[in-house]
């Protein structure tokens, strides 16, 4: 019994005890853990790094938490490491995603002064400043140019142009401008020489740049100077209209208007803003003539400088007209005179009996001349000027010398021709009573300019009739030519001559520089119009070599054309060597036409089909159908 206490006693002892060494096992594991915290803890925390989580199990310490970088991540470790064994520490961390550096911001300012330029801001690529003020200069020859830009080397951002030169094309005839590009957007401000070349500049903008970019333009042209400075309104039974008008304000042009209406005038009346009136008054006397107008009822004036010419009705009041002559007289600045013109009738006393002389200038045709002139020797001045003033071979002169004309008449004839010129259609007639001009034309200044030169050649006391209208599908500013257009003319000037080379040389001799020179001055209006240039040759000689010799005449003509200002990015140059035959290679005949420059459009999606059977190719005279538009022959020795 004693000996089983004994032994219950040993177990319980023993049981005890081991309770007691798990217990102080477990504890001091606990106090590892909590030390190892502690101390990554305030490690990490001297260092900064307050976005690492620690966990730790016994002896592993286990690091989450997203570092900044990867370079912070490395240096977490190393902490850790500091602290703990390497091989005891967990690395559950992870890497912030980086975001990408912000772009650059591009902009490149543009300043000219005549012939002052100023280049500013910091533009994209590789290429450096002094390349981008090089660029400049050659494309404005004889400019200062001062090249203050930075260059980045980041690519182009999206909306960048892949090239300037639209950019540098624009600038090239702006005397004053300020040009601003940016990523997607170009703002162009300044000065025009006039407004035809305004519209010219933004078209080819819009062609050379694309529809990815915003075009902000403001382009002004100066006003057209008159001389003299004219105005003159007709009113009849039913109807008023400005034979010319002119103001040197837009102040100016409202009173104009707003008086011409009163008069008569539709609603729709345009009125030209320039330069060249006498005097502030003069507006006052315009307004002044008009009102006289009105009141009388029907008739003409006209103020041309400082001259009031009044020319009522036939069947106006004597008694209106003579107080509205006294009225506006007596309110004539000094120095301007005031005339009453009446048209002389055929059936006048002394007034010689004569046909009307007429020239009509039809769309397309001859200019025909029909009536009397007077003399032979102003017959033959008169049909000289003619074929001077219009183009060549397209004046039909019926003019008849031997009769009786009232004087001046030659001189109506030839101031009636050569405002005839200028319209794109119209017709000319002088009577014994009357000159009168009635036409088309696609310039909307041309209707005052011609009222102030024809009563400059004709004088005030002339009656005129002037009823040219302005019609915007002609006017040159509004519509360029198209592609098709100025591939029609270079094939015209491929027609009259060819462009040739010294035997088994790409050099452009004196000749063939020439004919690249008048081509240029063609595709100066059709700028941006893609053009692919390529060089042909006959079937002497290698393959490679002919390709070789082919490629090397089209790239002399591409640099030609660059030299003379057309921009490079416009042209390609390929060579096709031998491939494309358009005649017999086993004649001289075909061989030569086989030798030749093409010039065509380079949006040509598909290339044409050539016949594998090559009899097609070879039979003398026939032609296989390309995308070319013309040819230019280059005298091969192959």
């Amino acid at each position: 019994m004693v000996a089983s206490r004994k032994m219950i006693l040993r177990l319980a002892a023993l049981i005890a005890a081991g309770t007691a060494s798990v217990w102080v096992a477990t504890r001091a594991a606990d106090e590892v853990e909590l030390r190892n915290r502690a101390a990554l803890a305030q490690a990490f925390a001297d260092q900064g790094f307050d976005w690492i989580r620690v966990d730790t199990d016994g002896l592993v310490a286990r690091l989450a938490g997203t570092a900044p970088d990867e370079t912070a991540r490395f240096r977490a470790l190393g902490v850790a490491g500091s602290v703990l064994t390497p091989e005891n520490i967990r690395d559950e961390m992870r890497v912030a995603e980086i975001a990408p550096p912000d772009l650059p911001d591009f902009r490149l300012e543009i300043l000219r002064a005549g012939e002052r330029i100023t280049l500013l801001g910091l533009v994209p690529g590789d290429v450096s400043t002094g390349d981008l003020g090089q660029l400049v200069a050659a494309a404005v020859p004889g400019a200062d140019v001062s090249d203050l830009t930075s260059a980045s080397p980041e690519a182009p951002p999206d909306g960048w142009p892949a090239s300037l030169s639209p950019v540098l094309a624009a600038l090239r005839p702006l005397r004053d401008a300020r040009i601003v590009l940016e990523p997607g957007r170009l703002t162009l401000t300044g000065m025009a020489p006039d407004r035809t070349s305004a519209a010219k500049i933004r078209d080819d903008l819009e062609y050379g740049l694309g529809d990815g970019m915003e075009i902000r333009f403001d382009l002004e042209s100066p006003p057209p100077v008159l001389s003299p400075f004219t105005m003159r309104f007709r009113k009849e039974k039913d109807r008023a209209e400005f034979d010319a008008c002119a103001a040197g304000s837009e102040d100016g042009v409202a009173r104009l208007l707003a008086a011409g209406r009163t008069a008569g005038a539709p609603a729709d009346t345009q009125c030209t803003l320039a330069l060249g009136a006498p005097g502030p008054e003069w507006l006052d006397v315009a307004v002044a003539a008009l009102d006289a107008l009105a009141r009388i009822g029907a008739g003409a004036v006209t103020v041309s400088d400082m001259t009031v010419s009044l020319e009522p009705a036939e069947d106006s009041d004597p008694g209106t007209v003579a107080r509205t002559l006294s009225d506006l007289g007596a309110g004539l600045p000094d120095g301007y005179r005031l005339q009453r013109l009446s048209g002389a009738t055929s059936g006048d006393a002394g007034m010689p009996e004569t046909a009307d002389f007429t020239a009509t200038r039809p769309e397309s045709g001859p200019v025909e001349l029909k009536g009397p002139v007077g003399t032979a020797d102003a017959a033959s001045v008169i049909a000289a000027f003619a074929r001077a003033r219009f183009p060549a071979g397209s004046v039909d002169a019926e003019i008849s010398p031997g009769r009786t004309v009232p004087d001046g008449w030659q001189v109506q004839i030839l101031a009636g021709l050569d405002a005839l010129a200028t319209v794109d259609r119209g017709e000319l007639s002088v009577t014994p009573d009357l000159v009168t001009l009635t036409g088309v034309t696609g310039n909307p200044e041309l209707p005052s300019q011609l009222a102030a030169s024809l009563a400059a050649a004709l004088g005030s006391g002339t009656p005129l009739r002037l009823d040219v209208n302005y019609d915007p599908d002609l006017d040159p500013a509004l519509a360029g030519p198209t592609p098709e257009e100025c591939i029609a003319q270079v094939r015209t000037i491929q027609a009259e001559t060819k462009i040739t080379f010294p035997p088994g040389s790409s050099e452009l001799d004196e000749a063939a520089r020439e004919i690249v020179e008048r081509i240029a001055t063609v595709l100066g209006d059709c700028a941006g119009v893609p053009l692919e240039i390529s060089g042909h040759t006959d079937s002497q000689g290698s393959d490679e070599s002919n390709l070789d010799l082919s490629l090397g005449r089209a790239e002399a003509v591409v640099a030609a054309l660059v030299s003379d200002g057309i921009p490079a990015d416009s042209l390609t140059a390929v060579g096709y060597g031998e491939s494309r035959p358009i005649g017999d290679n086993g004649t001289e005949d075909g061989r030569e036409e086989n030798r030749r420059i093409e010039f065509s459009l380079h949006d040509a999606g598909a290339t044409p089909d050539f016949a594998e059977d090559s009899e097609a190719a070879t039979e003398p005279g026939s032609q296989i159908d390309t995308q070319t538009t013309g040819t230019e022959t280059a005298h091969d020795p192959d």
